[in-house]
C-alpha cells in the first residue's frame, strides 16, 4: 500500500476593493463571540434571547408610520417652519429639512441597530448606561424628561396660537 499524501488545498482570498469593502462592513458579524469582553453589569441589562418581556408584539409596520409620522407632525412644524418660510423661502426650508433628514435618519437606523442587536427592556438610555457610563445614562434620562416637561407647554401655546389665528382670520358665521 502506498501512503498518500493528500495537501489541503485552500483558496486564495482574493483581496476586495475599496467599494466592496465598505459594503461588507454592512454584513452582520460572526456568530462567534470569542474576543469579547463582558461587563458586570452587562448581564444585568441584556435581556436572554428566549425571555418573555410581558409585552405583546401586536404592532404592525403601518402603526409604526402613524406613530412616526404622529410624532413628527406638531405645532412647531407649523409655527416653526412659518419664519424660516418667510425669511428663507421655500427652497430654503427644503433643503434644511432634507439635510437634518438625514442625519436623523442615520441616527434613528444605528438606534434601531442597537435595539436590534441587544433588545432590552426600557428606554433608549439603557445603552448609554450600558455602553458609556451608569452616570451618563442616569443624566440622559432626566435630561431627556425635562425636555418633554418643558415642550408640552410650548406646544400648548403654540396650539393657542395657531387656533387664535384660525378665529382672527376666518369669519365665524
Amino acid at each position: 500500500m502506498e501512503d498518500v499524501i493528500q495537501f489541503a488545498i485552500e483558496p486564495t482570498k482574493k483581496k476586495d476593493n475599496f467599494f466592496q469593502r465598505i459594503i461588507s462592513s454592512f454584513k452582520p458579524a460572526p456568530a462567534n463571540d470569542e474576543g469579547t469582553e463582558q461587563k458586570p453589569a452587562d448581564a444585568a441589562i441584556t435581556t436572554p434571547p428566549n425571555a418573555e418581556s410581558g409585552l405583546k408584539r401586536t404592532l404592525t409596520g403601518r402603526h409604526l408610520q402613524m406613530i412616526a409620522i404622529g410624532g413628527s407632525i406638531g405645532t412647531g412644524l407649523f409655527v416653526g417652519s412659518g419664519s424660516s418660510l418667510t425669511t428663507g423661502g421655500p427652497a430654503s426650508v427644503l433643503i434644511g429639512f432634507l439635510i437634518i433628514g438625514v442625519m436623523l435618519y442615520t441616527v434613528v437606523n444605528a438606534l434601531g441597530e442597537l435595539a436590534v442587536m441587544y433588545p432590552v427592556q426600557g428606554s433608549f438610555n439603557i445603552y448609554s448606561t450600558r455602553f458609556l457610563d451608569p452616570a451618563w445614562g442616569f443624566a440622559m434620562g432626566w435630561n431627556y424628561a425635562m425636555g418633554w416637561l418643558i415642550v408640552l407647554p410650548l406646544e400648548l401655546s403654540a396650539a393657542a396660537l395657531v387656533v387664535e389665528y384660525w378665529t382672527n382670520s376666518v369669519p365665524v358665521g
